[in-house]
């Protein structure tokens, strides 16, 4: 790897680094990507890597020196040198970083906003929290540099910023999601004692404690790993909701990566009240990994239990849309005693409205008739009809005349719905054609 890159970001730890990709969203998670990508090209070349290794001298007034180098027209030049400069200020001068963002009178970008907040979190972490606070506009840059500023300050004092935020920040408008996950992030790094009485006893209306407790799993999962996870979570005190719901938090981050670990966590505890929720959870994370094996897994479960159930709904949503084809094969390949159980009801309504909505009206109405409930059978039939009279109208005409799945009621609310649908579609055509030559719409260009 060339220095130029080894170099670059060194005042950020990788995790700090992934934790700004993963905060960023559309075009500030580009632009973060075309500064990295540029500063690798750029750092290939002998001057890149002469320029990369020089100090930015930041003189006797480092506020203005680091303004001058945000002006600079140039992005990468301009990344590469506000990189370097952020290096050069000292720890014990947070004041030049406040001093940059409070005194810049002109708007600048999102990306060195963040860069340079997370730099002044560095050396003083409460006070960046709060300029972000009062001064951040933007709500995708506030959420990045909450990331960085309110980890920091717990990492170092959680206590400090639980008092401060009780009131000021928590009581009133509730917690921040960003900054109540960088606060436990934090606070578990910061290997102090008391998180876990913290999150039990939060209370607000936008679930904290859910959001707390599912982010102090997912960094003692991966810390600490699975067996010392599960030792852990059995520890917890609370009520019985709160403590079922980090079972089965961390049933479903298991089966992310080792679902059979959790199958066997399952058979463990899935009959008892801390448990019985996990075969949804399990199930409906696995399948993303591997659809059949999990919905194979959860149908074989006893229907009694409500998670089965709702499970099995959720799972089979899940496994539709991660992988289309591979669930249509798996209800296809569903014996007829699994096609009238009433726990399939759920993935054979998905799939027939998956075939009618991809206008495949025989395969529908095959499957109809193992749909139960009436209000969901009619459904998938005002379904068919629909994507049938906008392909083929003849032909969907002709079945709505013979078929008396639908009563002459429906019939005409679908037969005027579709003739609105044309006649908009028409003068829509009309409004194209009638496009002066220059006109050029954005959508059509490649």
């Amino acid at each position: 790897m060339c220095r130029a890159r080894r170099q670059s970001f060194d005042f950020v730890s990788n995790s700090v680094e992934f934790r700004i990709l993963g905060a960023m969203k559309t075009r500030l998670r580009y632009l973060t990507f075309l500064v990295i990508l540029s500063l690798s090209f750029a750092a290939c070349s002998p001057e890149a890597d002469q320029a990369a290794s020089a100090r930015v001298n930041l003189g006797d007034d480092p506020v203005a020196t680091i303004i001058e180098i945000l002006e600079m027209s140039d992005r990468f030049d301009r990344t590469d040198r506000l990189i370097a400069a952020l290096r050069e200020v000292p720890v014990d001068r947070p004041d030049v970083l406040e001093s940059v963002m409070s005194d810049l009178k002109i708007p600048f970008r999102e990306f060195e906003r963040v860069l340079i907040v997370t730099a002044w979190a560095k050396s003083d972490p409460e006070a960046a929290t709060k300029w972000v606070m009062r001064n951040e506009r933007d709500e995708r840059s506030k959420a990045t540099m909450f990331n960085e500023t309110v980890y920091e300050w717990a990492r170092r004092d959680p206590e400090s910023l639980r008092v401060d935020f009780k009131v000021g920040m928590y009581s009133l408008r509730e917690w921040d999601a960003t900054m109540l996950r960088a606060f436990v992030r934090g606070w578990y790094d910061s290997g102090k004692p008391d998180l876990d009485d913290f999150i039990r006893d939060l209370r607000g209306k936008n679930d904290d404690r859910q959001r707390a407790i599912s982010e102090l799993i997912k960094n003692k999962l991966a810390r600490e790993g699975t067996d010392a996870a599960i030792a852990w979570v059995t520890t917890l005190t609370g009520d019985v909701k709160y403590r079922g719901y980090a079972y089965s938090r961390l049933a479903g981050d298991i089966s992310k990566t080792d679902p059979l670990r959790a199958v066997r966590w399952c058979e463990e505890i899935c009959d008892t009240k801390l448990g019985e929720d996990l075969p949804k959870w399990i199930a409906s994370s696995w399948v993303r990994k591997d659809g059949v094996a999990a919905m194979d897994w959860i149908m074989a479960q006893s229907a009694e239990s409500p998670s089965v159930r709702t499970g099995i709904r959720a799972s089979f949503r899940r496994f539709q849309i991660t992988f289309p084809e591979e669930s249509d094969a798996w209800v296809e390949g569903l014996s007829e005693e699994s096609r009238l159980a009433e726990k399939s009801q759920g993935p054979i309504i998905m799939y027939a409205n998956r075939q009618a909505n991809l206008n495949r009206p025989d395969a529908a109405m095959e499957w109809t008739r193992y749909i139960e409930d009436a209000w969901d059978r009619e459904r998938v039939f005002k379904k068919i009809a629909v994507q049938w009279l906008r392909a083929d109208e003849e032909a969907a005409e002709v079945w709505l005349t013979e078929t008396t799945d639908l009563d002459e009621g429906v019939k005409r609310e679908l037969r005027d719905g579709i003739r609105k649908y044309k006649e908009q579609a028409e003068k829509t055509r009309k409004s194209l054609a009638l496009r002066p030559a220059w006109f050029v719409d954005p959508d059509e260009v490649d």
